[in-house]
C-alpha cells in the first residue's frame, strides 16, 4: 500500500476517534498527491501501450482517449498541492508525445494556472 494511502487513514482515524476534523484537510492532500502519481504512471502505461501498438502496424494504432485526461487530472492535482515538479511531469508527456503522421496531441487550456 502506498505511503500516503496509509497516512491517510490514519488521519481518518485520528479525526474519527478525536471528534477533530482539522486531520481530514491532510488526509485529502496525501489522497491527492497518490492519485496523481497513480494518473501520471497509468496515463504512461496507456501511452506505452499506444507507442508498441503503432510500431506493429501505424496504420491501426490508436491512441487511448482517457490517456490525455489522466495527465490533465494530475497537472491539476499536483498544481493544487503547489507540488512543481509533478505539474511539470504532468504537462510533459502529452507535449513530447509522438503520434502518428500529421497529428498532435494538445493539452486543453491549463486555466489552473491563469489565476
Amino acid at each position: 500500500m502506498d505511503e500516503r494511502v496509509r497516512r491517510a487513514g490514519l488521519l481518518y482515524e485520528r479525526a474519527v476517534f478525536t471528534g477533530d476534523a482539522g486531520p481530514l484537510a491532510e488526509a485529502d492532500r496525501e489522497l491527492d498527491a497518490a492519485e496523481a502519481d497513480l494518473a501520471v504512471a497509468r496515463g504512461r502505461l496507456m501511452h506505452a501501450r499506444f507507442l508498441l501498438r503503432r510500431d506493429q502496424d501505424p496504420a491501426a494504432a490508436e491512441e487511448d482517449p482517457g490517456e490525455l485526461p489522466l495527465f490533465e487530472r494530475a497537472a491539476r492535482l499536483y498544481h493544487a498541492l503547489g507540488d512543481a515538479r509533478g505539474e511539470a511531469e504532468a504537462l510533459f508527456w502529452p507535449a513530447v508525445s509522438i503520434r502518428s503522421p500529421g497529428t498532435t496531441t494538445l493539452l486543453r487550456s491549463p486555466s489552473w494556472s491563469s489565476h
